[in-house]
């Protein structure tokens, strides 16, 4: 069976999507599994090569082995900084830039459904600044590797994009779209994955939690995020 993907920028509401997809009955969903080992390099299999090539296919094939493994459809979540790891050769400090790493993630994920998940830049670059304690420099390089991973992937028709903001606010108009590019039902149940337990404990909630969608004044030297909050249509 085919494995998906659940992609986005960390601090992007990743976690949220893969745990309301976890929680349906036909679907099973991985937190990062072969992300740090693979993409990072940390450490990387012996049998695995350097490359960022190899590491690719070899990340792609090793959930295509875990898929075949499951009764239900398996997936995994993964952020765009453990993509932008196949920049660098393992050991180096990653330095995330569009380049051979993303085109060769692109290359290997070709055909295998993702699910990208897009979150206004405005408050996922503070929310990388107040939660992972990034400077705002930063959290706007790795905001930028995001969008280059959004626009690559999701020129093909195997990727759904969706917005973390629809979700929260509509998300009966959302995960029916999201079930359907799955090849599974919507269930209402998939709610209550809101407190799944695989996720960290401080993302759990009793319901969907619209705190994070305010958009505070701007940082100084923002206008660049909201040119691209604009391009993304936020308002």
């Amino acid at each position: 069976m085919t494995p998906f993907l659940v992609v986005g920028a960390g601090r992007g509401g990743t976690s949220l999507v893969a745990g309301l997809l976890d929680h349906h009955p036909d679907l099973e969903v991985a937190f990062e599994a072969f992300s740090h080992t693979i993409l990072l390099g940390r450490p990387l299999p012996d049998e695995v090569e350097g490359s960022a090539e190899a590491r690719a296919a070899a990340f792609v094939a090793a959930c295509r082995r875990q898929a075949a493994t499951r009764s239900t459809r398996w997936g995994n979540k993964i952020t765009t900084e453990q993509i932008a790891g196949l920049e660098v050769m393992p050991g180096e400090e990653p330095s995330p830039h569009p380049g051979t790493g993303l085109a060769a993630f692109a290359n290997a994920v070709r055909g295998i459904p993702i699910v990208f998940v897009v979150r206004d830049p405005r408050t996922c670059v503070r929310s990388k600044m107040s939660r992972a304690g990034m400077e705002q420099s930063e959290a706007v390089r790795r905001w930028r590797y995001a969008v280059a991973a959004m626009d690559t992937l999701a020129a093909e028709p195997s990727t759904l994009r969706i917005r973390f903001e629809d979700l929260v606010l509509q998300p009966l108009g959302v995960l029916p779209a999201v079930c359907r590019h799955l090849g599974v039902p919507y269930v209402t149940d998939m709610l209550s994955g809101v407190e799944n337990a695989k996720m960290v404990a401080d993302y759990r909630r009793p319901g969907l939690d619209r705190a994070p969608l305010r958009v505070s004044e701007p940082l100084p030297g923002e206008s660049d995020l909201t040119v691209m909050a604009q391009r993304l249509g936020y308002a």
